[in-house]
């Protein structure tokens, strides 16, 4: 496959893999209104991903990673947006490879709209040549999804294969899968081709429920440090929250929560002051992109009151 982009909701998004001087993938947001500083900002990169504005054809930022991607290997992308009540909407790039069966979050954008949903339902994509010679190109489409608010999924039935007439054209490849041409030796008999597709699951098959592999829990000065990490072939974290118990059951009151949406982080501290020396466990799940729920993973940390003890007042008899 050469290139595919994918445009999504009322603020223009490209996403998809595109072929230049490396196989990189892209995904690019176009801003509210054309400003010479691009409104939107990354607000988490992974190592090698290049961040910039753009202009040309609207202003916005730009970003896109050298991958590489493997022609001939499936990919699936996914854009998940949130929101955290800060008057901007948080949209991640996710991609899985089916070559290694594992998925990678890259990046995490971050817009100047209040609670911005993506629109309408329809979802588009193209194969584009816009530079260099007009050798053939080739590339394959397959399994739309959209995920609702309240968990429900909704895909595709039908794809339009359209660019007018001339060197380029579309077949159906499978129930679910549409091939397109261009730059080849083809002339389309028509503007357009209609496909009816018949996707049989419910739900995409990367569906996967996210897992958490490893909890640690540190616990020094007041402070608790917890570490954790995922199973990359599972689908990837959304959010994340954190209880303490006093108890093994960990059925009584946490002595202390904390939650977060954050994809990217497998960190956090904390806070616990005056509390007994003595024995406490910890219970972690992680919320993934699909709104679904890891099962709970739970460690036991120590505090020493022989390092740093809980104040006593004793009333002399």
């Amino acid at each position: 496959m050469e290139l595919t982009k994918f445009l999504f909701g009322s603020t223009l998004r490209y996403a998809g893999i595109q072929r230049t001087a490396a196989y990189n993938n892209i995904f690019s947001v176009w801003d509210l209104q054309d400003t010479n500083v691009p409104q939107s900002y990354a607000e988490y990169k992974i190592p090698g991903e290049f961040v910039s504005g753009f202009g040309g054809e609207g202003t916005g930022l730009h970003t896109h990673n050298d991958m590489p991607w493997t022609p001939g290997v499936w990919y699936t992308t996914v854009i998940r947006r949130w929101y955290t009540g800060d008057n901007q909407t948080h949209i991640g790039f996710f991609m899985y490879d089916y070559g290694t069966g594992k998925w990678t979050h890259y990046v995490t954008v971050v817009t100047p709209e209040n609670n911005a949903y993506f629109e309408g339902t329809e979802i588009s994509g193209f194969l584009e040549k816009f530079g260099g010679n007009p050798v053939e190109r080739c590339g394959y489409w397959r399994n739309f999804w959209k995920l609702n608010e309240d968990g429900t999924w909704n895909k595709s039935t039908q794809i339009e294969a359209s660019a007018g007439t001339g060197a380029w054209k579309a077949e159906q490849t499978s129930e679910s899968e549409v091939k397109l041409y261009s730059c080849g030796a083809y002339t389309a008999p028509q503007s357009s081709y209609q496909f009816t597709l018949a996707i049989p699951e419910a739900k995409p098959t990367v569906v996967t429920t996210a897992a958490i592999s490893s909890l640690t829990a540190t616990f020094d000065n007041e402070q608790l440090t917890v570490n954790w990490q995922l199973d990359d072939t599972k689908s990837p974290q959304l959010s994340y929250e954190i209880s303490v118990f006093n108890t093994s059951s960990l059925s009584d009151t946490p002595v202390a929560q904390l939650s977060g949406i954050h994809p990217e982080k497998r960190a956090d501290t904390v806070s616990l002051r005056n509390l007994p020396g003595g024995t406490y466990y910890l219970s972690m799940q992680v919320k993934d992109i699909f709104e679904q729920g890891s099962a709970a993973l739970t460690t036991s940390f120590m505090v020493d009151c022989t390092v740093k003890c809980v104040p006593m007042v004793v009333k002399r008899l």
